[in-house]
């Protein structure tokens, strides 16, 4: 995972790009669990639920990536 792609998020001056890199970043945890959750795990894990603290707000969602994002969520609680 490019630790300084993670480091650039959350977007939050460009809605449309947010929201797609929300979309990404779900699909890849989703996916590929394994590979972004390597490494610090308690430091990416804090990370990335900055992250998606951000990306619920409603400016962000869209219908493409509502359910991937709380499966991304899910995927983090477990």
């Amino acid at each position: 995972m490019n630790k300084y792609w993670l480091e650039n998020l959350p977007i939050s001056h460009d809605t449309e790009e947010a929201s797609m890199q929300y979309q990404y970043l779900s699909e890849f945890l989703t996916t590929s669990p394994d590979y972004v959750l390597c490494g610090d795990i308690p430091a990416i894990c804090g990370r990335l639920a900055r992250i998606y603290g951000e990306g619920f707000q409603e400016k962000y969602f869209t219908e493409s990536n509502k359910l991937l994002m709380a499966n991304a969520v899910r995927v983090l609680m477990d």
